[in-house]
């Protein structure tokens, strides 16, 4: 889990409950994030494409969160700046379209320990699944790719 913004009572970062940062080029986090719409998260959950060329690791609104750290887990941000990773954010989320009680088992202390390490599990191996190279690859073309781009230097931070 990273720092993220200071968290506090004052003006919400965005009108929806959370941003999930996720990765439009994975068709596991693309599925997720079309059964999300389809379930009504519309106005609920603001959905930032960590692939998009604009997509911008210093923003408030991303609470922060690198490429790097979007690309190795599941990464949301709550409209106060909290940032939450892993199997909590996939409970936050589907809380908000109205299906939070799918995850009432993984807050059993033995099937909360599988499903995190089974997500971990996933987490590790998500790219060289969906993407075919591993999430090292990944970066190191992004970050050659920004390295590149004078427009893209003053804009993101390598």
């Amino acid at each position: 889990m990273c720092a993220g913004v200071e968290p506090s009572s004052r003006e919400p970062l965005f009108k929806e409950e959370l941003n999930l940062l996720y990765d439009s080029k994975c068709s596991v986090c693309q599925w997720e994030v079309d059964m999300l719409t389809s379930l009504g998260a519309e106005g609920k959950i603001l959905f930032t494409d960590i692939e998009a060329p604009g997509f911008d690791q210093a923003s408030p609104l991303n609470g922060g969160v690198s490429y790097e750290e979007a690309m190795k887990s599941m990464t949301a941000v709550t409209r106060h700046g909290e940032i939450l990773s892993g199997v909590p954010v996939f409970e936050a989320l589907y809380k908000q379209v109205g299906f939070g009680w799918l995850f009432t088992a993984a807050r059993l202390p033995i099937v909360g320990s599988l499903v995190d390490g089974a997500y971990l599990i996933f987490a590790a191996f998500r790219t060289s699944l969906t993407r075919g190279k591993s999430v090292q690859e990944l970066i190191a073309e992004r970050n050659a790719a920004l390295a590149s781009c004078e427009p893209c230097q003053s804009k993101v931070e390598l």
